[in-house]
């Protein structure tokens, strides 16, 4: 039956494929083809129902093998398994270790950043304090400059004040309220010298003379504007003796001009204390000085 069943079936198959190689030809026999096909496939199936299932069940051997090969197909499969477990274990470690190997990285950033902001705000702070110390020894110098300035400035103001109650300042406002501050000549201070010996209490004056219109009156103006200084220094009682010159340009024959002495006038305490000022007649100056002279020009 099993050799009725194989021979039926090839057959089936040779008839299907000239039955279709016919009816390509378009061979009207081609429908025989397919009808004989049709029954050695009947003949094979019948065949098939009559064959013995037994003789299709494995034997011992085989299902011994078959049992094998399953258990060897298991045992590769499970080793496959393990391998894959093994794989995905170490892959999985892997990425534990890779994870904590970032995570450590992040962490050491995380502390080098912390690190480095403590460090800014400690170097902001540090500057900040340093800011702030140079701007206290900045104040603390400017106020200590400021004190020695004003205090400098008191000193001066008190050497001033001292200075302006000194004999030789008084002396020296004296002179230029009578002969003014700037001469007539140069335009420069009208007082040419002038020296106070405070043991002796000797004054020695020299003093630019006021222009006019003529000669006589020069030596005139000359006489008030020495009466008018005695008048201002008659409470200086410091003052002992007095010596007043008298200076005024001159021009001798050769054209030639030079600043020189036209009056001398000297005077002590006796005799400056003497004199009724609110009285007193300036043309008497030759008369009453203990030493008087005067440039021949003043006797023309």
């Amino acid at each position: 039956m099993e050799y009725i069943m194989s021979i039926a079936f090839i057959g089936f198959v040779i008839l299907i494929v000239l039955g279709f190689k016919r009816r390509k030809k378009k061979d009207g026999n081609h429908k025989k083809y397919f009808i004989w096909s049709v029954a050695l496939l009947a003949v094979s199936l019948v065949s098939y129902l009559f064959v013995d299932d037994t003789k299709f069940q494995p034997t011992a051997e085989e299902l011994a093998a078959q049992e094998e090969e399953k258990d060897q197909k298991a045992k590769e499969k499970e080793e496959a398994e393990l391998a894959e477990n093994k794989k995905e274990e170490q892959e999985n470690a892997e990425k534990e270790a890779e994870e904590a190997k970032i995570q450590k990285e992040q962490e050491a950033q995380k502390l080098a950043d912390e690190k480095e902001a403590k460090e800014e705000e400690a170097k902001k702070e540090e500057e900040k304090l340093q800011k702030e110390k140079e701007e206290q020894e900045a104040k603390e110098k400017e106020e200590a400059e400021k004190a020695k300035a004003d205090k400098e400035a008191k000193e001066k103001a008190t050497a001033k004040k001292k200075e302006n109650n000194s004999i030789e300042n008084r002396v020296k406002n004296a002179v230029h309220k009578s002969f003014g501050e700037k001469n007539d000549f140069d335009k420069k201070d009208s007082i040419v010298n002038l020296s106070f010996n405070k043991d002796k209490g000797y004054l020695s004056l020299q003093v630019f003379g006021q222009d006019s219109l003529t000669t006589n009156m020069i030596k005139t103006g000359m006489w008030i504007k020495v009466t008018d200084v005695l008048e201002n220094l008659v409470k200086e009682k410091d003052i002992k003796d007095i010596d007043i010159s008298i200076i005024f340009p001159m021009q001798d024959q050769y054209g030639k001009q030079s600043n020189d002495t036209v009056m001398s006038i000297s005077f002590s305490r006796e005799t400056i204390d003497k004199i009724d000022f609110g009285n007193f007649q300036h043309d008497n100056i030759p008369n009453v000085a203990d030493e008087y002279w005067h440039h021949p020009i003043f006797n023309k």
